[in-house]
């Protein structure tokens, strides 16, 4: 019964957390330029800096 009320109590807070929509992100622009900054310079940079380092070290991929 404990288990099942923490449960309920748990998924409830949960999702009342997403539920706002009164107050928007002031910086919700920034935010968004930032990660797909971000994204950018992953696809572009690290990920081939990445794959260069797993192959001239020859990492075992997993499975």
């Amino acid at each position: 019964m404990i288990k099942a009320s923490m449960f309920y109590l748990l998924l409830l807070a949960t999702i009342s957390g997403c539920a706002t929509t009164r107050d928007p992100d002031p910086l919700e622009a920034i935010n968004r330029k930032t990660f797909a900054f971000n994204e950018k310079l992953d696809e572009v940079v690290l990920k081939p800096v990445a794959k260069g380092y797993q192959k001239v070290c020859k990492t075992r991929q997993p499975a």
